[in-house]
């Protein structure tokens, strides 16, 4: 499958295949530091595309990574375990698209 993303930062992310397209707003939450989002929103992607996901599940479980990435003062203290990944994708609400 071809794909192409892009990493929108607060405002979320766009993604692409051959076949479909999706804008996926970014979750609320407060940044402390935003080093490694961005390589934590591509850990998400790719173990999602891993576990066979749709790109939509895959893009929400991507951003989640990111944003709990945010929350922290270093990037491995951000980084959870996948239940607490989806249990920020089921609570936090996505943004308003600024779009």
């Amino acid at each position: 499958m071809g794909l192409i993303g892009l990493k929108l930062g607060k405002d979320g992310c766009f993604i692409a295949s051959n076949t479909e397209q999706y804008f996926l707003p970014g979750f609320t939450v407060d940044a402390v530091d935003t080093t490694g989002a961005g390589d934590a929103f591509c850990a998400g992607m790719l173990y999602g595309i891993h576990e066979q996901w749709d790109l939509d599940r895959s893009m929400r479980f991507a951003n989640a990574m990111a944003a709990m990435c945010l929350t922290d003062t270093t990037t491995s203290e951000g980084m959870k375990e996948i239940g607490e990944i989806e249990k920020l994708m089921s609570r936090i609400p996505l943004r308003k698209p600024a779009i």
